[in-house]
């Protein structure tokens, strides 16, 4: 694993819309199954939250878990939710019933993950990879329990998770294992769009964004949760205003039972602040949240009516009307 942004972030930024081509070299090429490249883009026009996870590391081949956790609650009516989620192996060869399962949730989503479907697809070392990416489908594989039986390209290693949540849910659970006791299952990407996320042990931030008026108090909630998708309850979890009017006032407060912890501040300067959130782990590295952003508006002072007026029911009305004119009477007199 290794972050090659100098190198082809000046390439990828000159290209004109569409596939950029990049050449590599193997050395040795015989011991090399293969590579992936990850790019993520930066798109100003970009209206909604995503969130991408990389995450890299041998997965044990006779079952291993991740868990997601979500900052707010799914919502399956956002036309925009998209759950992506992308697996590489290596030593991955079908022809001998070398495959990994995937289940989302306790659901099983497949049984023929693996298969050296890119390029010469001799199996020999050096050409014992596959990756979900470019040219792949996100539909999973028609029959989730079907094992390998010739065709590599049945799994594409491509997914979409939708299918195994529901709305509300605030946790994703992902269970890999390789039965043949060989493949590698040593990296997953994941693709939110409209929902940020976190995988493992982490912090997270909520709302994404609010407007509120000036004067009025805005709460921020921050989840933490340990490698299990687990409540971490004691943690002291410090929140800093990194940036608008308000910065960088900061604030403390301890994680409860549910792992969450909160911090409410007034606005009394009209902007947009961004807030992000950290805790210390049990090996004392900071972890920090995604960013969440509160403008404040002033929407001016509130209208006073130049007389007052009171509901108040017809009867009684014409009640005080009658007392009035009785007054005025009496005083004529």
């Amino acid at each position: 694993m290794g972050d090659v942004t100098s190198i082809v972030k000046s390439k990828i930024d000159a290209a004109p819309p569409g596939r950029v081509d990049l050449t590599i070299t193997e050395s040795p090429a015989y011991e090399t199954d293969g590579e992936l490249l990850v790019v993520i883009f930066n798109d100003p026009s970009q209206t909604t939250d995503n969130t991408i996870v990389l995450m890299f590391g041998a997965q044990k081949t006779d079952g291993d878990d991740f868990n997601i956790g979500l900052a707010e609650p799914l919502d399956l009516t956002d036309p925009n939710l998209a759950l992506d989620f992308s697996l590489a192996s290596s030593y991955s060869y079908q022809e001998n019933l070398q495959y990994s399962i995937v289940e989302v949730n306790g659901v099983r989503m497949t049984s023929w993950a693996g298969g050296n479907d890119y390029g010469i697809t001799d199996a020999a070392n050096g050409n014992l990879f596959t990756v979900g990416g470019l040219d792949d489908s996100t539909a999973n594989p028609a029959d989730p329990y079907a094992t390998p039986s010739g065709d590599k390209r049945y799994d594409d290693e491509l997914y979409t998770l939708i299918p195994f949540v529901k709305t509300g849910d605030t946790q994703i659970k992902v269970h890999t294992q390789n039965p043949s006791n060989d493949d590698n299952v040593f990296f997953a990407g994941l693709f939110i769009r409209s929902a940020t996320a976190v995988v493992g042990q982490g912090i997270l931030l909520s709302p994404a964004s609010a407007t509120n008026p000036l004067n009025t108090k805005h709460t921020v909630t921050a989840t933490v949760q340990d490698d299990d998708g687990k409540p971490v309850v004691g943690k002291i979890v410090t929140f800093t205003i990194t940036a608008g009017p308000h910065a960088p006032a900061t604030g403390t407060a301890t994680t409860g039972a549910d792992g969450k912890a909160q911090f409410t501040y007034t606005g009394t300067i009209v902007g947009t602040d961004t807030l992000i959130a950290s805790f210390v782990d049990d090996s004392g590295k900071t972890l920090t949240s995604n960013e969440v952003t509160k403008t404040w508006k002033d929407d001016g002072p509130i209208p006073t009516p130049e007389f007052p007026t009171i509901a108040l029911p017809m009867a009684l009305i014409i009640g005080m009307l009658g007392a009035v004119l009785f007054i005025q009477s009496t005083k004529k007199n």
